[in-house]
């Protein structure tokens, strides 16, 4: 098993407590743009929210025109229709 170290000095101390816009500007801020339009889009507005889904990748799986748009800027059109999601994308979140 491959463990990723994160320097949480990094953080604000008060990082668990942003919600909405304030948590979509830190995200912004630290990972960018399309990774927070990538969590507002799916209504993860909290850290809480952010670590409790399973697969926060799992909407590139969707067939649906409400996401087209950040499937395109956040992941790679496969031939078959599917998306694969960008590696930097991957390690920023």
């Amino acid at each position: 098993m491959t463990r990723v170290s994160l320097d949480t000095s990094r953080l604000p101390h008060d990082v668990l407590t942003y919600t909405d816009q304030r948590f979509f500007d830190f995200i912004e801020r630290f990972c960018g743009k399309d990774e927070a339009d990538l969590l507002s889009l799916q209504a993860i507005r909290s850290v809480d929210s952010f670590l409790a889904i399973e697969n926060v990748y799992s909407i590139f799986a969707l067939d649906s025109e409400d996401v087209i748009q950040i499937q395109t800027r956040c992941g790679f059109k496969n031939r078959n229709g599917t998306f694969t999601v960008k590696p930097g994308i991957k390690s920023s979140l």
